[in-house]
């Protein structure tokens, strides 16, 4: 058997080319129409036809050697090549995936949309009709949670993380809001005892706030802290950055939280980082550690926020917050899954 593709300006043409090469005793395998051009609504017509002719053995021997068994392997895994090259070509989304792909949305995670959005939309569908689909199953696909109301009880909330994604100045601006907006009892706990100048930081900030602030060394201090404060509405847990590689800072952590038994664990990346080291921090964070949330901070420092989506769908848990700058307590949102589609499809 052999087999091949025919490309013309018509199906004519292409015809036409196939009876030259093969005869009139050629089989058409498949036929597709399509245009050159994004989504394939512009540019000139093109008909392909993938077709077939059989090679018959000579009459001298019926049986097939395993050279000619070879043969028909290779033709067979032509055919497939050339149905699923054929296929990528044609695509209508095609374009999208490589926006989506470009934007620093995992390959996986593209595709995944994309076969949404094809549920839902015949590959005819305009390119802005597209764009706003896309957006709305991004904006479908990523859980947020409201603020806090503090209604009942006190809530206790740990941040964790690596180092430098701005986990004391987060800290900082949510007590910041509850304390002079929200009008609620703050208390802050630091565990971070291996910075000087990141505890020195947030002293700064809770005397500006107005807020206690008290350091502790050991899990049974922390757990004194908490008895301490727990006539304040939130108490805030910031902890030292931890890399996801070094099991036995990841466990010191652990024997801390253990103690402080918070309500919620937020896991605080940043939107700079890579999304394969994004990918290694959450499993190394959540082996020993009951994530709850997720806060994306530093949205000013980067033009690419595909990361945010790899993030969410690979922790599985809820995004809180994200900040947008250093400034106390303004740099700081409730995650909005409209505004965080409208950054990832470049809005």
């Amino acid at each position: 058997m052999r087999v091949k593709r025919f490309v013309g300006n018509s199906m004519q043409e292409a015809i036409a080319q196939l009876k030259a090469t093969f005869g009139d005793e050629a089989v058409i395998l498949h036929t597709k129409r399509s245009r050159r051009g994004p989504f394939g609504l512009f540019g000139r017509p093109r008909v392909e036809i993938i077709a077939a002719v059989d090679v018959l053995p000579t009459p001298k021997t019926a049986s097939v050697s395993s050279d000619d068994l070879k043969a028909l392997q290779q033709e067979l895994r032509e055919v497939k090549g050339l149905l699923a090259s054929q296929n990528k070509e044609t695509w209508p989304w095609q374009s999208l995936y490589e926006e989506l792909v470009a934007g620093e949305v995992d390959p996986e995670n593209a595709q995944y949309l994309l076969d949404k959005m094809a549920q839902m939309l015949p590959p005819s569908s305009p390119p802005e009709e597209a764009i706003a689909a896309l957006k709305g199953i991004v904006a479908e696909e990523i859980q947020v949670v409201p603020p806090w109301d503090l209604a009942e009880g006190t809530r206790v909330v740990a941040l964790v993380g690596p180092t430098g994604v701005g986990k004391t100045t987060t800290i900082a601006k949510i007590a910041a809001n509850y304390t002079l907006l929200a009008r609620r009892r703050v208390s802050l706990l630091t565990m971070d005892t291996y910075r000087i100048a990141a505890t020195e930081q947030l002293k700064t900030y809770a005397e500006i706030i107005g807020v206690p602030l008290e350091v502790v060394f050991t899990p049974h201090a922390l757990g004194e802290a908490l008895d301490k404060h727990k006539h304040c509405d939130l108490i805030l847990i910031d902890t030292a950055g931890r890399s996801q590689h070094n099991k036995m800072h990841l466990a010191e952590l652990k024997a801390f939280l253990d103690q402080a038994q918070p309500d919620e664990v937020h896991l605080v990346l940043s939107a700079t980082t890579k999304t394969r080291d994004a990918m290694e921090i959450i499993d190394g964070f959540a082996a020993v550690l009951p994530l709850n949330r997720l806060i994306i901070t530093k949205l000013d420092e980067t033009s690419s926020y595909g990361m945010i989506l790899n993030a969410y769908r690979h922790l599985g848990q809820p995004l809180a917050y994200v900040t947008t700058g250093q400034s106390v307590p303004e740099d700081i949102e409730v995650a909005d899954p409209n505004k965080i589609a409208d950054l990832i499809l470049g809005g």
